[in-house]
């Protein structure tokens, strides 16, 4: 068999194109576009490409493998999870170099066959890529904990993605990271599950289906919950190589899907996440400048906690210091922001004051008037607290008590310091 060589030159241009795909996918987006709003967005999609649809295949050359020698067996073999691993090395197909070798090169033809038949019969490649993953699969199996394992479980997600089986070959991914999460295929898996998950979902978004729905005619996708399986693929990125090329789209792209989604909670986490863990990225002003609306549309009014008003109102002035261009260029949209933050901070401020005020405890709505004349002039709430100031300039600042003889009846709740160092001084002597 000859030396395989490593595919990264010849992946190169496909982690480079998927790179540069991930890194512009969401770049120049304002936030009506991720409403829907967009014409060129996939919600208007009828149709969606499959993920392996425009990408390059890489050439068939075979790769290098590395001899190591499986473990003996024991008594962890004949665990339910192990049992066939245990009946194949019982009936002579346990670990083999030679076997895996064989196996592996038959994959390689049938991969070289599959990549002659794609231009002309996309159906015929496809059985070719599915019967290259199944020699792959067993080479590996074959020839566990070497190099050959590692190169053989790659190409067979490589066969099952070009298959368009995006569930198989993202399972296969998986596998390939957990029992060599440093693989020299790194890039290119990342790659390919940012791939996967944009697929998944384009297709949730142009095909909008219930969560419970079950899909038992289409390999291309799961059986349910296609949203959820996207992002869990690009949270699983984020986790299985955090400094990755790749790391921060993946991150953005799960904060647009759950904005799209309506879930302000959970994107304004991700573009939270984006912010602090991917200082350098090129997203960052994508992660302030969506973060702001996903914080104004987490807020739940007057009656709830007002963290994310000035969070937004933070954020807003870090993208006008920070982001000077690109601030210039969605000014409006800023503007919009800010006099939105302002006169929700004011609301709350006139709800305060209505409350006292209903209450006939003047001197406390009086104060909350006074901030809204003095910190919000900007908004409508300053001219009706003006209002209202003069019509309770009279009023005493708290409500005659309505029972005073009923208060007379109980005692004083403010203790007598006198009381108190009474009752300690037995404690102190008894100390002594």
């Amino acid at each position: 068999m000859p030396l395989r060589q490593p595919l990264f030159i010849l992946l190169s241009a496909t982690v480079v194109s998927v790179s540069s795909i991930g890194c512009t996918l969401f770049a120049d987006r304002p936030w009506n576009h991720l409403s829907g709003s967009d014409p060129a967005s996939p919600r208007a999609t009828s149709s969606v490409a499959p993920a392996s649809y425009n990408e390059p295949v890489p050439d068939s050359d075979s790769l290098a493998s590395s001899k190591v020698t499986p473990p003996s067996m024991s008594v962890k073999d004949f665990y339910p999870s192990n049992i066939r691993k245990t009946l194949n090395n019982l009936a002579g197909r346990g670990p083999s170099q030679k076997a895996a070798e064989q196996l592996y090169e038959k994959g390689e033809q049938a991969y070289r066959q599959a990549v002659e038949l794609l231009p002309r019969d996309r159906g015929k490649a496809a059985t070719e890529f599915l019967k290259a993953s199944k020699q792959y699969t067993a080479a590996a199996e074959r020839w566990p904990n070497s190099a050959l394992e590692e190169d053989a479980l790659f190409r067979a997600a490589e066969g099952q993605f070009f298959a368009d089986r995006y569930v198989k070959a993202n399972e296969f991914l998986e596998i390939l990271l957990k029992k060599y999460p440093n693989t020299r295929y790194l890039d290119a898996v990342g790659a390919r599950r940012f791939l996967i998950a944009k697929y998944w979902l384009e297709l949730e978004q142009a095909h909008a289906q219930s969560t419970f729905a079950v899909n038992l005619t289409d390999p291309s996708r799961p059986k349910t919950d296609t949203f959820g399986h996207a992002v869990r693929i690009f949270d699983r990125m984020r986790i299985d190589d955090p400094t990755g090329k790749l790391a921060d789209d993946a991150t953005l792209a799960a904060a647009n899907a759950y904005f799209k989604q309506g879930d302000f909670l959970k994107a304004d986490q991700y573009y939270s996440d984006l912010r602090m863990t991917f200082p350098s990225s090129e997203h960052q002003f994508m992660a302030h400048f969506l973060g702001i609306k996903a914080k104004l549309e987490s807020y739940k009014g007057p009656d709830y906690a007002g963290n994310a008003l000035d969070q937004a109102e933070k954020l807003i002035k870090l993208v006008r210091r920070q982001f000077p261009n690109e601030a210039r260029k969605y000014e409006q949209e800023l503007s919009r922001a800010y006099h939105e933050v302002r006169y929700r901070k004011a609301e709350r401020q006139w709800e305060m004051a209505s409350y006292y005020a209903h209450r006939h405890e003047f001197g406390a709505a009086r104060f909350y008037y006074q901030v809204l004349l003095k910190d919000y002039r900007d908004t409508p709430f300053a001219d009706r607290a003006q209002e209202q100031v003069g019509r309770i300039a009279t009023k005493p600042a708290n409500p005659d008590q309505l029972a005073p003889w009923l208060v007379k009846l109980f005692p004083n709740s403010a203790p007598d310091d006198n009381a108190l160092l009474m009752a300690k001084q037995p404690q102190q002597t008894k100390q002594r």
